[in-house]
């Protein structure tokens, strides 16, 4: 990874099968000077460290095809990024993840159904 790179809002997980961590930088001057928070990263060879935001926890998806967080029991819902511009559409904090802020995986799927005419959001 690239000096001054911004990692945020991600789940990195099952990497322990490689000998790469879970975010890579090649020296520690390029990981001081980024910026990696909000992140899950688990069971990988390294962590995303706890600072910052980050958790090193199962993200508990309901499944692996569309990686949609388990309500009530995710620990990476409303953790993402402290940012209200990133807030999830019902004005909550964000998750991490794909599913998380507001353009999460389930309004860009919307997007691609003909058949959906109303707003979006």
């Amino acid at each position: 990874m690239a000096r001054n790179s911004t990692v945020q809002g991600n789940i990195v997980l099952n990497g322990s099968n490689n000998s790469m961590p879970a975010i890579y930088f090649i020296n520690d001057t390029e990981r001081t000077q980024s910026n990696v928070s909000y992140n899950d990263c688990y069971n990988n060879v390294g962590d995303c460290g706890n600072t910052d935001g980050n958790i090193n926890a199962e993200p508990d998806f309901v499944d692996t095809i569309d990686y949609e967080l388990s309500a009530g029991s995710s620990p990476a819902i409303d953790t993402g990024p402290a940012n209200e511009h990133l807030n999830d559409l019902d004005g909550s904090r964000n998750d991490m993840g794909v599913h998380g802020g507001p353009n999460p995986m389930a309004q860009y799927k919307a997007q691609l159904d003909p058949a959906v005419t109303a707003p979006y959001v």
